[in-house]
């Protein structure tokens, strides 16, 4: 396909460093103001309580919501406002008012599939963008698994979907991707890119107790990076998908390790990227 009309988000988790090159797109220019981070961690009780919230466009709002902490939400039509649902979610993520009003809910996998079908998708990064694609795999009921380890693997799934996982920690691996497909013939459909984090873990800490120093001056400072940055909407190609709220939301029971999520948290995740593509497709 041409170049220049891939939809491309990009997570924003932890962190990211400045040197992603711009991919080039036919997305129409939406203005995409984003709130101030939060300056400390939620308690428990904070957490339930807040919602975030985004200014002006749907391709924004789709990112606003919070955590219900409502357990084993039912998969029915009567909860579509609720974009992860299963006796396998012990807490649930539900879309602002503004982002319903946008027409967010929750597709199930049919839907999905055909959203995607005789699309290529890449999913390029770290071991987060990896369990993003785990999560696409979650709900399309493939049997496919992804494999661990530093590589690259590709399936092709129902309703012939093209699904890479490439693997690329550093933004100057996403940088060589991207400058690849501009110099070639083909390119992928849909893009969801992610770095900054193995930068900040093994570049800037080489220390043994890296913990220590991943602080949340440091994490803010990455991300504050991206916003600065010019790569999403409006003054570049990128749609946003803030990891870094979504998980920080969470809180402390969804994660082992302070960097690795709970299966709903990547499965919001990927409800909210779906519901964009559905915006982009149909634009």
């Amino acid at each position: 396909m041409s170049r220049h009309s891939c939809f491309a988000a990009v997570l924003f988790g932890l962190g990211f460093a400045l040197t992603v090159w711009i991919w080039h797109t036919n997305n129409p220019s939406r203005p995409a103001r984003l709130a101030d981070p939060p300056s400390a961690r939620l308690s428990q009780k904070a957490r339930r309580a807040t919602r975030y919230e985004y200014a002006d466009w749907c391709d924004m709002h789709m990112n606003a919501g919070g955590w219900v902490g409502i357990p084993h939400v039912s998969c029915d039509s009567g909860t579509l406002s609720v974009a992860t649902c299963g006796e396998g979610h012990a807490d649930n993520w539900q879309w602002s008012s503004e982002a319903l009003r946008c027409g967010a809910h929750r597709l199930a996998a049919q839907e999905v599939q055909s959203l995607l079908q005789d699309k290529w998708l890449v999913v390029a990064g770290d071991s987060i963008t990896r369990f993003f694609f785990a999560s696409l795999l979650r709900l399309l009921g493939s049997t496919e698994q992804v494999v661990f380890g530093h590589r690259d693997f590709e399936y092709t799934l129902g309703g012939n979907i093209r699904a890479t996982f490439a693997w690329a920690p550093y933004a100057a691996n996403i940088s060589g991707l991207l400058s690849t497909w501009s110099s070639g013939n083909t390119a992928p459909d849909l893009l969801v890119a992610s770095a900054g984090l193995w930068h900040m873990l093994h570049i800037r800490l080489k220390t043994a107790d890296k913990q220590q120093h991943l602080t949340q001056d440091s994490v803010d400072g990455y991300n504050s990076a991206i916003i600065n940055s010019q790569i999403l909407l409006p003054d570049g190609p990128f749609f946003l998908l803030d990891m870094h709220r979504l998980s920080q939301g969470c809180g402390a029971q969804c994660t082992h390790d302070g960097l690795h999520y709970s299966n709903a948290t990547y499965d919001a995740a990927l409800q909210i990227w779906v519901n964009n593509v559905r915006l982009y497709l149909a634009s």
